[in-house]
């Protein structure tokens, strides 16, 4: 859920370190046995417009799907990610990128296998800030599948502060709240934390949402503080 990369500008040791690491374990002979049946027009931004498994002159195995982080977020000329190298390389699919952040719009990628759906919704990291004052006005819209929509199991990557820190008014919206995202998801996977918190939520605030919250936190120690050890 965010920040393959530490840096958005990452060294070309790390960037060659990544894509080898992916090459092993994505492409190969095994078949890919998901379909994706959304608008891949309106779910992915680069030039293609394609899962990477559909494409005919690549032999993916294991699609991995990302969002950008605060550390590896679209920056610099043309507005590109490191993660935009990697879809252009066919190794990743990179969704969930909002190009307004006034006003965002989140479309699922929908992923069937046999009867089992899954609507995949993602939002990169935008300014903290920017995106709690997006939410409080209400200017996030959240498409749903046009047929029986309550058969998808629905599942959102977010990368955001979770907990309010600084003090003062900005300190209070510099978080999203989990009252604030929408109430149809069934789980939201939660980047950017350090601490792991699997099946949390944070009480009351969510009485009105039933979504279960999974916090991966970090993979390796990046401070000495107990959510991290």
């Amino acid at each position: 859920a965010g920040d393959l990369f530490h840096d958005n500008k990452p060294s070309r040791r790390a960037l060659q370190k990544c894509m080898e690491t992916l090459r092993d374990h994505v492409l190969g002979p095994r078949e890919v046995t998901i379909e994706v049946v959304s608008d891949q027009n309106a779910n992915f931004h680069d030039k293609y417009r394609q899962v990477n498994f559909e494409d005919a002159n690549y032999n993916v195995q294991l699609p991995v799907f990302a969002i950008h982080g605060n550390h590896d977020d679209p920056a610099g000329d043309g507005g590109l990610a490191a993660l935009d190298l990697m879809s252009t390389a066919n190794l990743v699919n990179y969704f969930g990128r909002a190009p307004d952040a006034s006003a965002v719009k989140l479309y699922p990628i929908l992923i069937q296998k046999g009867i089992t759906k899954l609507a995949l919704y993602g939002l990169g990291h935008i300014r903290d800030e920017r995106l709690h004052r997006t939410l409080e006005r209400k200017e996030v819209s959240v498409s749903r599948p046009s047929q029986h929509a309550e058969s998808w199991f629905n599942l959102m990557a977010i990368h955001q502060n979770r907990h309010e820190r600084g003090a003062g008014a900005e300190g209070k919206k510099g978080y999203v709240k989990e009252s604030q995202l929408p109430s149809c998801m069934d789980i939201v996977v939660w980047g950017h934390e350090h601490k792991c918190e699997i099946a949390s939520g944070l009480g009351n605030e969510v009485a009105g949402n039933h979504f279960v919250v999974i916090q991966p936190g970090s993979t390796v120690a990046t401070s000495l503080v107990e959510g991290e050890a």
